[in-house]
């Protein structure tokens, strides 16, 4: 048996040990504590969100009927309310304190449209008769796309603000009133309002949004968080047989949730 080598490795592995050893007891200890704030060795944040999106602007639709034979001029002035926000969003760590990312949002809410229309008489030609009334229960939805370029701030070692801002795509679902239900009675001089047709169109538009995400880091990966967000795009709505409306989308978004690091 060869001893000389055996000693030889031996000799060798106990030398090393104790170099790590002592390199061990002379490196600094790493504080306790969460991660500093920034992106630090993090290159991807996800955020969470619930929240409520103020309602865009209201707008009116102006359109025409055809009621026995003759042209029934319709208006509905549609408010605005404000819904229910879900919100989620990615960031990517790109260089330095700026990255990119994507945030998706959905909101709903019910609305009420003030409805105003002219009625021809059925038995004088070139009469009409005013009709008022509230169209209730007209449901809107957005659905967002944002796509952003980040810019991150330290604030301390826990807390960060993160700056965003780009274009979106805001798709929109809403309930437009398409027709008038009235009721009259002889000699038919006046018609009263009853119920308002309804009918759901979708279309989508491109815009913009700009923003801030407020994080307190609670451990290194998990944290807790609060945004704004303000979003903005002009769609037409389509109409069958008459002129597309033009509406506001978007509105001020605000939610609270939770953060991720990676």
């Amino acid at each position: 048996m060869r001893v000389r080598p055996l000693v030889s490795a031996f000799s060798f592995v106990f030398v090393v040990l104790c170099a790590a050893g002592a390199g061990a007891q002379t490196a600094p200890a790493t504080p306790a504590g969460p991660a500093p704030a920034g992106w630090g060795s993090a290159t991807v944040r996800l955020g969470v969100n619930a929240g409520l999106q103020a309602g865009a602007s209201g707008f009116t639709e102006n359109s025409t009927l055809q009621i026995y034979q003759e042209n029934a001029p319709l208006t509905v002035a549609y408010g605005t309310k404000s819904g229910l926000l879900f919100d989620g969003s990615l960031g990517v760590h790109v260089k330095g304190r700026f990255g990119l990312g994507v945030a998706m949002s959905y909101s709903r809410a019910t609305l009420a449209g003030q409805v105003h229309a002219g009625i021809p008489n059925p038995f004088v030609f070139g009469v009409l008769r005013p009709v008022d009334g509230t169209a209730s229960g007209l449901r809107r939805t957005e659905i967002g796309t944002h796509l952003q370029a980040l810019y991150l701030l330290p604030m301390n070692r826990r807390v960060d603000l993160m700056l965003s801002g780009g274009p979106s795509i805001l798709y929109v679902q809403q309930d437009l009133v398409t027709n008038v239900n009235f009721s009259q009675t002889y000699p038919y001089d006046t018609a009263t309002f009853q119920s308002a047709t309804l009918t759901r169109v979708k279309k989508s538009a491109v815009g913009f949004n700009v923003g801030v995400d407020l994080s307190w880091r609670l451990t290194r990966r998990i944290g807790v968080g609060a945004m704004v967000r303000y979003t903005r795009a002009t769609v037409s709505l389509p109409v069958t047989g008459q002129p597309s409306i033009s509406a506001h989308a978007g509105g001020f978004q605000a939610g609270a949730g939770l953060r991720l690091m990676f």
